[in-house]
């Protein structure tokens, strides 16, 4: 009698359990050429307007602007749903909103009966993680990734945040429906914001009590990340009922301007106990934005997702860390009227190299980073060819132990100096300052040569009149073909920076062999190859 007791009880479970499945009572994901939402005003909620692509599945959303005039509301209102068979009914969606706070945004629902007015959804029922619904419902600072800061700021798929209302105490055993309002406030000027954008509604009912899975990330990549990945991503996935969960999936989504767009589904793997699972995003090139989500699903259809992502970006200059100087920032009393000490305007092409002693530059005696370059105009000519006109111009730079400049004809193509920018600048009068596309790694206690190749010089009426410290044998320049030795070195800021160790920081520097005049016919060559890690 026990056993068939016990048969009996787990019978009833198991029935119990199958009638506790959700069951969909309606969803729009705004895919379709039309969809099951109405509008007013007919146009203000649209699904063509989409620049960014955004979407949390498929390729369409639907959005709106805030209204222009103060009390002026735009409206999306679903259609009416059968929820008469359901005693728990939960209601689920996606959505940005870039919204500020000075304006009203609300979700609103209505029983369909007689004299039933709109009510917003209260907060009682709230099962999202929005930092303020509770006062002053959605907005742009219900989360920090929506910039409440920034009202120019653009969402991109990394924005989306999902959110769960359990509606059991207010719909269940009714037909309803809903409606997502934004109302203009009395601040002006606030409409610039991007707007609300909804994606994925979905309302479920059961005869059993729906309770989604805890679904938070426990790890955060938030923009800029400076490396190229892999990237481990963590997250906590906890059943919040005694039904079994299903592992949890990672979906992302890869997309660089210059490739195709990369979709993958990730299995995650429990790392402790059954509530922590990782998984690992492979690595992509830089200027990759990454947006991915995981789920939680118990076995009866119980699921929550959560949203995140990041944008990738390699920085050209490192972290910014300060400044150092030759002859420190107080240009007064700097007395050179030097045309070319730097390069010279009134010739098509000039050439100058100075040499900065560790002394000077390096007192501490550290690895200097340098990310950024400044030289000092005092005054000049506003012809053509001289200030506010834009030059062509190459730099190097090369780490020496010389302490004069006794070759004149050092050719920074051939010593092995680093091309550190190649671009344009315009003289200005004041610090003239470049952030160098190639930063150079200084080691302590080695003095420093910079190349300058100046081009684009018109006339030789232009001049210029570069700050510099009397200092000989440390300065030769050429524009018109023979070089001559300076008593003088330009002035010089040098930008710091801390270098960015990323993943992509090994370049292949040369073909050593095969070589380019060839090789003999049938004749095995190994092939040799120059690394270098900056």
């Amino acid at each position: 009698m026990k056993k068939f007791f016990m048969l009996f009880c787990s019978l009833i479970v198991l029935l119990q359990m199958a009638n506790a499945q959700a069951v969909v009572v309606g969803s729009e994901n705004f895919d379709g050429t039309t969809h099951s939402f109405t509008s007013a005003p007919g146009t203000a909620w649209t699904t063509s307007y989409n620049p960014n692509n955004l979407a949390v599945s498929g390729t369409k959303s639907i959005y709106a602007e805030v209204p222009f005039s103060t009390g002026d509301s735009v409206m999306l209102t679903s259609p009416v749903y059968d929820c008469s068979s359901y005693g728990y009914i939960t209601l689920r969606f996606n959505h940005i909103c870039k919204v500020s706070p000075c304006d009203e945004v609300r979700v609103e629902y209505r029983l369909n009966h007689v004299g039933a007015q709109w009510q917003v959804l209260p907060v009682k029922s709230y099962q999202g993680n929005a930092a303020n619904y509770g006062t002053s419902g959605f907005n742009a600072a219900s989360y920090a990734i929506w910039d409440a800061d920034d009202s120019l700021a653009v969402p991109s798929n990394t924005w989306w945040k999902e959110e769960i209302f359990d509606l059991s105490n207010d719909v269940s055993y009714s037909e309803v429906q809903f409606r997502f309002v934004i109302k203009k406030g009395n601040v002006t000027g606030t409409q610039i914001s991007y707007g609300w954008v909804l994606d994925n509604f979905e309302l479920m009912g059961s005869m059993y009590e729906l309770k989604a899975p805890v679904v938070e990330f426990i790890s955060s990549l938030t923009d800029t990340v400076l490396y190229t990945g892999p990237y481990l991503i963590q997250a906590k996935v906890a059943k919040r009922t005694a039904i079994g969960l299903e592992t949890p999936k990672l979906v992302y989504t890869a997309s660089h301007p210059s490739t195709a767009t990369v979709t993958d589904t990730l299995t995650m793997t429990a790392v402790k106990g059954d509530s922590i699972w990782e998984a690992t995003i492979p690595q992509y090139i830089f200027g990759t934005t990454i947006s991915y989500s995981v789920r939680g699903e118990d076995t009866v259809g119980n699921y929550a997702t959560a949203h995140d992502g990041f944008y990738s970006v390699r920085s050209s200059s490192g972290i910014a860390t300060g400044y150092t100087y030759y002859q420190g920032q107080d240009t007064v009393g700097v007395t050179s009227n030097n045309l070319a000490l730097i390069y010279h305007v009134g010739y098509t092409t000039s050439l100058s190299r100075s040499l900065y002693l560790a002394s000077e530059i390096n007192p501490n005696n550290t690895n200097l980073f340098i990310s950024e370059l400044a030289w000092y105009l005092r005054a000049g000519s506003t012809n053509a060819g001289s200030v506010n006109v834009t030059r062509g111009l190459k730099v190097w730079m090369l780490a020496t132990n010389d302490v004069s400049t006794t070759n004149v004809l050092m050719d920074p193509t051939q010593s092995g100096a680093t091309l550190v920018y190649v671009g344009n600048t315009q003289s200005v009068v004041g610090w003239n300052a470049i952030s160098l596309t190639q930063p150079f790694s200084l080691p302590a206690g080695k003095n420093l040569y910079v190349f300058f190749e100046g081009t684009g010089g018109t006339t030789s009426s232009s001049y210029i009149y570069w700050a510099g410290h009397s200092q000989s044998n440390r300065c030769t320049y050429n524009y018109s073909g023979s070089w001559t030795l300076s008593s003088m070195v330009p002035i010089m800021r040098f930008g710091l920076g801390a270098p960015i160790m990323d993943s992509n920081s090994v370049a292949l520097k040369s073909i050593d062999n095969p070589t380019s005049s060839g090789t003999l016919a049938n004749q095995l060559q190994p092939v040799l190859v120059t690394f270098k890690n900056k």
